[in-house]
């Protein structure tokens, strides 16, 4: 009897122990490391935009800048730099991905983004970089921080001030499922890069590259533990479902050449929203990439969105 009673408590542990082993690996917080060393570039694999992404660095550096905090619905210290724009048109709330920064994300496209008449807000989701948090939530609670940095826009500059959300990856799964959110008439739009459907279908997309991990055990056993530990159900909600309520006019940009997140996703998202909304497709770009391998017809098509939806007419 003490034997089974052993084994099923040894069983009981080595679930207990591949469960936690599973949220810390896809969820954990990770020491922050400065994506502008030429160093973590290169490990990256950054090398062949090192000097646009410095370039970035350079210019942001000469602008002047603020940091900023707020505090989440459930008590994170959220930080972000708010980069203003001496004649601002509106201002543009910026969310990066998975395990990254906004300096990996966006330092290429920064200074044309500013060049739009745009502030920029440049915010550290919950558990990465300088905000607070233990565990990633791939978007589904991240939505409810969008929600609380265009509070803080709307305090702080009016209204009726426009503001557009944009995120890249998990930043822009992020702002697609904060797109159905009821946001006051000063929201105009989301402009989402190579963002994923849901925390379940990409998550059992990369698991299901690995022959060694068991798909459909490992996916459930993950949702068990990211319900119990970090506050929520990889099903809960999707950016499909956000997209098949929204009203905002909504650009999807994704990379053809993508073989991280399929651009499938966005083709999913793109036939499931009910707005105005556009999909930008462009070839040989892998992931993150479409600004950098098509910059003149990716920033045609965010210029003309950014200009078409200032006002709420």
């Amino acid at each position: 009897m003490l034997w089974i009673l052993a084994v099923v408590a040894a069983l009981c542990l080595l679930v207990f122990l591949a469960g936690y082993f599973l949220l810390d690996f896809t969820c954990g917080r990770r020491k922050p490391v400065d994506a502008w060393d030429e160093q973590v570039i290169h490990k990256r694999g950054l090398d062949p935009i090192k000097g646009d992404i410095l370039a970035g660095k350079a210019w942001l550096e000469a602008q002047p800048r603020e940091e900023l905090e707020i505090r989440s619905f459930d008590g994170l210290c959220l930080r972000a730099l708010f980069v203003p724009h001496p004649a601002a048109k509106g201002t543009l709330l910026l969310f990066h991905g998975w395990r990254s920064s906004w300096k990996t994300d966006f330092s290429v496209a920064l200074p044309f983004y500013h060049a739009q008449g745009m502030n920029l807000l440049l915010a550290d989701q919950r558990a990465q970089n300088s905000s607070q948090g233990k565990y990633m939530t791939y978007g589904v609670l991240e939505q409810r921080d969008v929600a609380a940095w265009v509070d803080c826009m709307a305090s702080r500059l009016g209204k009726e001030h426009p503001l557009y959300l944009g995120g890249l990856s998990m930043g822009a799964a992020t702002v697609l499922m904060a797109s159905d959110l009821a946001f006051d008439a000063n929201v105009r739009g989301v402009l989402a890069d190579c963002g994923f459907t849901s925390p379940w279908a990409i998550i059992r997309r990369v698991a299901s590259r690995s022959k060694w991990i068991p798909l459909d055990l490992s996916s459930a056993l993950l949702n068990v533990f990211t319900r119990r530990f970090a506050g929520f159900d990889m099903k809960e909600k999707s950016t499909v479902d956000a997209l098949g309520r929204t009203k905002l006019p909504v650009l999807l940009i994704h990379g053809l050449a993508d073989d991280f997140v399929p651009p499938e996703m966005s083709r999913e998202n793109y036939a499931a929203c009910a707005s105005e909304k556009e999909l930008v497709l462009v070839e040989g770009a892998k992931h993150g990439m479409s600004f950098v391998v098509e910059p003149e017809r990716v920033k045609s098509a965010i210029a003309a969105f950014l200009q078409k939806h200032l006002t709420d007419d």
